[in-house]
């Protein structure tokens, strides 16, 4: 025979569920239910109590601009060390720059020290034909000209190789930058600085000076100072 229980066992369910949401509502804020293995903390997130200002509390709305402060300096912080690490890139072209223009400035000069060797031969050749063009034996003559043929072939390589020669003229102005006074003299019919003697000429490879060009420079003391030594 089936009882009442029996017959509407849903009639008998709904009580019991309701007298379970009636004690979780009597139950204080931040209270406990033991269910299980675990503890569920039960909060009231809506409360209906005001503030001292008449509203109510806005947590959510705190909490996002808590994030929103959050955001805002890790993005600060990324574009700072975005700005740091555009620098250090900067710095590091610099650097490679630099390195390149001085691996150029080797590869430019390497030839220097075989230039300044091949100077005193240019020198002895200049002497010889001058020593032939001075004498005046036939015999001479055919050897001067052999020896202007090899001078000739070696300005060509110095040329070839970016070796320029200095060659300055008796009335030029004295140049510090590619030229070396062996004396300063007061000589007739010069300026102060006009160049009155050639000795020897220089050299410059690809614009930088090998040898300064030996010159004697005319400097006229004034009327004022002899008069006085006299």
């Amino acid at each position: 025979m089936q009882t009442d229980e029996d017959k509407n066992p849903e009639e008998n369910i709904e009580p019991e569920e309701d007298a379970v949401v009636e004690d979780i509502q009597a139950q204080p804020e931040n209270a406990t239910l033991n269910g299980g293995n675990h503890d569920t903390e039960v909060q009231d997130k809506t409360p209906d109590h005001e503030n001292e200002n008449g509203e109510k509390p806005t947590s959510f709305v705190e909490s996002a601009k808590k994030m929103i402060d959050l955001l805002t300096s890790e993005k600060k912080n990324l574009r700072e060390e975005n700005d740091q690490l555009k620098r250090n890139l900067a710095n590091e072209r610099d650097k490679f720059k630099r390195l390149e223009k001085m691996v150029e400035e080797t590869k430019k000069f390497d030839g220097i020290r075989l230039a300044r060797e091949i100077l005193s031969t240019h020198e002895n050749l200049k002497r010889a034909i001058k020593a032939g063009e001075e004498s005046k034996s036939d015999n001479l003559a055919a050897w001067v000209e052999g020896i202007k043929v090899v001078q000739k072939e070696l300005n060509s390589s110095l040329s070839r190789n970016n070796i320029e020669e200095i060659i300055p003229e008796v009335g030029d102005t004295f140049d510090h930058n590619s030229h070396n006074a062996l004396y300063y003299a007061p000589v007739p019919g010069f300026e102060d600085g006009q160049i009155t003697e050639v000795q020897q000429t220089g050299f410059k490879y690809h614009n930088r000076l090998l040898r300064p060009a030996q010159v004697g420079v005319a400097e006229n003391y004034p009327m004022e100072e002899e008069q006085e030594q006299e």
